[in-house]
């Protein structure tokens, strides 16, 4: 019986823009490895942590992991660059940070990385949610997957929250999502009664079980 994805291989133009168009191509060219040559690190802002350098990718192209990273420009030894497991990362290294961005070392000032990484496939969603004993719930219409972004707007210290791993006991000015990820955390020192938050769902579009469907029109 045919499928989808044999309508696809057969390339209709008198059924393939549906077909791309049922899949979300956009999405699905975002979510391959990703390859980038030359890039500039610069300080990576609230949600990395300030100070240090780093690539903050768009928010539907966050890193899942990173296969490889190359500096081949800057201040520090110049060549293939190590994963770090905490931040800040010392020289030669990178980190990896919970909102699927690189930090890399300061004293590196690099100039020019390479980068090839395998993207977080997900929806980007935003919302603004109250904050009840330091915890703000996603909406159960939504299976959060990463944690890209959150400021309090209202509470005691209204600030962006740096972005800590999921399960984190998390400190003051911090924020992480649950071990469930079902919950945004913060800091009770924080009192944050409203929050907006930016995270990367489950997305909506299930390519796997379309590109196996035998029951659509445009077969």
């Amino acid at each position: 019986m045919s499928t989808l994805k044999d309508a696809l291989n057969r390339v209709n133009p008198n059924s393939l823009a549906d077909a791309l168009r049922l899949l979300g191509f956009g999405s699905m060219l975002r979510a391959l490895t990703t390859y980038l040559f030359g890039k500039l690190p610069v300080v990576g802002g609230p949600y990395v942590g300030a100070l240090n350098p780093a690539l903050v990718f768009a928010p539907d192209a966050k890193a899942l992991s990173v296969v490889t990273a190359y500096a081949k420009a800057g201040t520090g030894t110049l060549g293939p660059l190590a994963a770090s497991a905490t931040t800040p990362p010392a020289a030669g290294k990178y980190f990896l940070t919970p909102t699927g961005d690189l930090v890399f070392a300061i004293a590196d000032a690099w100039t020019s990385v390479d980068v090839t990484y395998i993207p977080q496939k997900g929806d980007v969603v935003e919302l603004y949610l109250p904050v009840v004993a330091n915890a703000a719930a996603i909406p159960a219409q939504y299976a959060a997957l990463t944690l890209i972004e959150c400021d309090a707007i209202a509470g005691l210290v209204v600030t962006p929250k740096v972005i800590d791993a999921p399960g984190t006991a998390v400190a003051a000015g911090q924020a992480a999502l649950d071990l469930g990820k079902h919950n945004v955390e913060f800091n009770a020192a924080d009192a944050v009664v409203q929050c907006r938050v930016k995270f990367l769902a489950v997305p909506a579009i299930d390519v796997d079980a379309l590109l196996e469907s035998t029951d659509t029109a445009i077969l």
